[in-house]
């Protein structure tokens, strides 16, 4: 039971959605195992070897789950922020009458020291003054590639933004075609003496209210709002699915070494998270620390933002920015050398 748990993961919810519902139960099945082992281990029994394989076969699930690495001292060649902005909280249910939070959130941008800006859930409206976005962070990062999904009657836009200091050669989408608001794009940034390939992706949402799952009791409402969230859950889960292969087709069809950014909308114990970990590596878990949770919501121990690299690029840094509680996610940042 335990080993069909652990292989949830590796199937697609197209054919299975189920198993992506199975595999969040992969951090208790963790738990329960080493508290078999550690009570076999206080009565000397020998049967201490079962769990403890276990534990030794399935060893990645606990690597990304928590993990202490030190970053490195050396120069990044390459340093990338990824955040999810949340439209700079442009909407009355995140923002005060002075737009407090979306000041700070641009003049967090504004000040980032990173190479790379990978944002999703950009927002951008070139007839306001706190709000043309583009114009005000393009002072300091002078190359970018928007990609814009909606455009309101007012004029102004949403999508998804590269920024760079260094030049962009190349740009474009990964296309999905399912119908979905949420995309990837990509940027082919020139460094002094190479090319790499940047996505910044934003996978399937849920738009599961986190806040309705977690204060649910047993009443009528709060069954609806539990079924809700499985029906989105399911179409989420299996959307994801189609979009992550299609975006690893893009990956493998690059000619320059990856770096891929941005919100996954899935824990590290999903299709979405197993299928990239395949072709590439996890920054968090090359040097990360802790839980890296990236989700600053109702609901624990999330953690979906994530940056992912190339095996023939070396992690030095990473840091999930819990300091920065503007929006519903934490920016992650993290630095990279070329081998």
């Amino acid at each position: 039971m335990s080993l069909g748990l652990f292989y949830m993961p590796e199937v697609s919810p197209r054919d299975f959605w189920y198993s992506s519902f199975l595999a969040l139960g992969i951090p208790a099945g963790i738990v329960l195992i080493a508290i078999v082992l550690i009570y076999w281990i206080v009565k000397k029994n020998i049967l201490f070897l079962v769990p403890l394989v276990l534990l030794l076969i399935n060893w990645k699930y606990i690597e990304r789950t928590v993990t202490f690495s030190g970053s490195e001292e050396q120069q990044a060649e390459l340093s990338v922020l990824s955040y999810n902005i949340r439209l700079f909280n442009v909407y009355p249910q995140y923002a005060d009458k002075t737009f407090s939070s979306s000041r700070k959130i641009i003049d967090f941008i504004k000040k980032s020291e990173a190479d790379v800006l990978c944002l999703q859930e950009f927002y951008n409206d070139p007839k306001d003054t706190l709000f043309n976005t583009i114009h005000r962070i393009r002072k300091k990062y002078k190359y970018y590639y928007f990609s814009e999904t909606y455009k309101n009657r007012a004029g102004a836009s949403f999508g998804m933004i590269i920024f760079s200091k260094y030049p962009i050669k190349n740009r474009g989408k990964v296309v999905f075609h399912e119908r979905s608001n949420n995309q990837t794009i990509y940027a082919d940034v020139l460094l002094p003496n190479k090319t790499v390939r940047i996505y910044n992706m934003h996978l399937q949402s849920m738009s599961i209210n986190d806040k309705e799952i977690a204060e649910s009791n047993f009443d009528t409402k709060s069954k609806t709002n539990v079924l809700n969230a499985f029906t989105k859950f399911k179409k989420g889960t299996i959307n994801r699915s189609i979009q992550v292969d299609t975006l690893v087709g893009h990956i493998k069809a690059s000619p320059y070494k990856v770096i891929v950014c941005g919100d996954l909308n899935d824990p590290p114990y999903s299709y979405t998270y197993e299928t990239l970990s395949d072709q590439l590596n996890n920054a968090f878990e090359e040097k990360g620390n802790g839980l890296g949770i990236t989700f600053n919501g109702r609901l624990p121990f999330l953690r979906i933002d994530q940056q992912f690299c190339d095996q023939d690029i070396e992690v030095i840094r990473f840091e999930t920015q819990h300091n920065i509680t503007y929006t519903d996610h934490f920016p992650v940042k993290a630095g990279y050398v070329f081998k």
